[in-house]
Order: structure tokens, then C-alpha cells, then sequence
């Protein structure tokens, strides 16, 4: 199962996941928007799965999701430290499973334009 993983992409996908936890749980370009709006920066982490599915043509999704799992006990450690903001348990698992979820989209969204491509491609 693992000999296909690109260990490259999967330690490209949790550096860049570490960093856009951080991004959006700091709200750092998400400030200017009101609070009670839909957090618009759960999209940012589209980012590191489809960088992480650009590293791995073999199984992009699977280097996404090891990335991303393998990342956040670590983002969750920092913020249990008390280095983040932290809010309630059940609140932060629910915000790193949906984190998780957008992660695998981004690579599932790389994979949807590899195979339309190559079906644009093989057409000709």
C-alpha cells in the first residue's frame, strides 16, 4: 500500500498543511471579514492537497491524506500548548476532520483535471 506514496510529496503536503493550520487558525488573511460569516479559509486547504497531488502521480489522494493526518496531531500539540488559539476538544477535532476533507478535495480536484485532460488528450 505505502510502496506507490511519494514520501516527497507527503512531507511537501504536511510542512504546507502545518502552515496553512496556522494561517487560518490566525485568521491572517481572513481578518478583514465579519465573524458570523462561513470560514472561508477552510478553502486554503485545497492548497496542500493539490501540491501534494502534483508530487505523486501514482496515488495522489492517499499522499494527501497521510500528509494531512501526519500534520495534525502536531498542529493540535501546538495548540494544546497553548502557542494558538484553542477552543473546545470537540470544536478543534471537528475543524481538523473538515481541514482533512477539504485536504483530500484539493487532491481529488488535481486528479478530476489530470484524467480530463488525458481523456482530451487520448481523444485526438
Amino acid at each position: 500500500m505505502f510502496r506507490s506514496v511519494s514520501w516527497p510529496g507527503v512531507v511537501a503536503c504536511t510542512i504546507f498543511y502545518g502552515v496553512v493550520f496556522v494561517i487560518v487558525r490566525y485568521q491572517i488573511l481572513m481578518s478583514h471579514l465579519p465573524l458570523h460569516q462561513g470560514q472561508l479559509g477552510m478553502l486554503l486547504f485545497l492548497l496542500p492537497g493539490a501540491v501534494s497531488a502534483l508530487t505523486s502521480k501514482r496515488a495522489p489522494l492517499t499522499v494527501a491524506i497521510i500528509g494531512s493526518l501526519l500534520a495534525t496531531p502536531f498542529c493540535l500539540i501546538l495548540m494544546a500548548t497553548g502557542v494558538m488559539l484553542f477552543h473546545s476538544f470537540w470544536q478543534e477535532c471537528a475543524f481538523s476532520i473538515s481541514s482533512i476533507f477539504w485536504c483530500g478535495l484539493g487532491a481529488l480536484g488535481v486528479m478530476l483535471c489530470r484524467t480530463l485532460l488525458e481523456m482530451r488528450h487520448g481523444g485526438q
